[in-house]
């Protein structure tokens, strides 16, 4: 069960799923689902590795803030 006092521990990761990345707080709580569908006739969809590199920057951003502080 996700810690409701700090949702938005640090680190995040980026899980893969089926049809979607997942990028998760510390303590299990969702940031972010970015789906994907490498359907060749459905060219509206994000393909898989735009998806994963979307995720991989969303799950970076503590990081990133923490270097904007300073710290």
């Amino acid at each position: 069960m996700p810690d409701e006092t700090r949702p938005m521990l640090a680190p995040w990761t980026a899980e893969e799923g089926d049809s979607s990345y997942v990028v998760r707080t510390a303590n299990g709580f969702i940031v972010s689902i970015t789906y994907f569908d490498d359907e060749p006739m459905r060219d509206f969809n994000l393909r898989k590795e735009e998806a994963r590199r979307i995720a991989v920057a969303i799950s970076r951003l503590p990081e990133l803030l923490e270097k904007d502080k300073g710290g």
